[in-house]
């Protein structure tokens, strides 16, 4: 407040749980964006027994400790809770068992066949750039197939790729092999960037400038043609 003091309010899920109770018919879906950025275990405290699937319902009410109200609360058995997470952020807390028990686990990796609309080669190249990547790093550092849509289609223009080459991919890469200039070589090929002696590694203007120098950068190093 204007005094400087925190006062307790209720929080979203705590909303989002009356919301449900009052639709106890309809089904609730609360999604956690990148759930393995915090400290879950701070973060959810009390919910982590409500939140389990055999202490759902209004047999498994507990008072709040900060709560403002005194009444039971419990997560009623309408809500679907949904976390999403990127395994290749190995900097970022990991989940710890006692949550991993609570939720089911569904792996989403690259799927190259929703790029067949978009421009020519798209599937191939997304499947050759992490074929490239498994080799060198994991299967958990491959490139996601939303790399190469744009307002959720596939990119369909030459120039639009150039773009996402050099924005995305090119630093993205750089990111994963920032130890290995050999790897980088290899997974992203010599066409791309200015790799002779003494440079300083920058990315070469041409084929960013000319859509045919890509289009031959692109086949010289995947095998790819676009």
């Amino acid at each position: 407040d204007d005094d400087g003091n925190f006062k307790i309010k209720n929080g979203v899920f705590y909303n989002f749980c009356i919301d449900a109770l009052s639709n106890p018919t309809k089904k609730y879906v609360f999604i956690i964006d990148e759930i393995n950025r915090g400290n879950l275990s701070k973060i959810f405290g009390e919910l982590m027994m409500l939140i389990e699937n055999d202490k759902r319902g209004e047999g498994y009410s507990i008072n709040l400790t900060y709560s403002k109200d005194s009444d039971l609360f419990y997560v009623p058995e309408n809500i679907y809770l949904i976390g999403t997470m990127n395994t290749a952020d190995q900097s970022l807390t990991h989940i710890d068992a006692a949550l991993k028990r609570r939720f089911s686990s569904i792996e989403l990796m690259p799927d190259s066949s929703i790029l067949k609309k978009g421009m020519k080669g798209l599937p191939e190249l997304l499947d050759k750039i992490n074929e490239k990547i498994r080799e060198k790093r994991s299967r958990d550092n491959q490139i996601g197939h939303s790399y190469f849509m744009q307002d959720g289609n596939p990119i369909t223009e030459i120039k639009e790729l150039q773009f996402v080459f050099a924005t995305d991919i090119i630093p993205l890469l750089r990111d994963y092999f920032y130890d290995s200039d050999d790897d980088l070589k290899e997974v992203l090929g010599e066409q791309f960037i200015d790799w002779d002696e003494g440079s300083d590694r920058n990315v070469k203007e041409d084929w960013q400038d000319n859509a045919e120098t890509f289009r031959t950068a692109i086949k010289e190093a995947y095998n790819v043609t676009i």
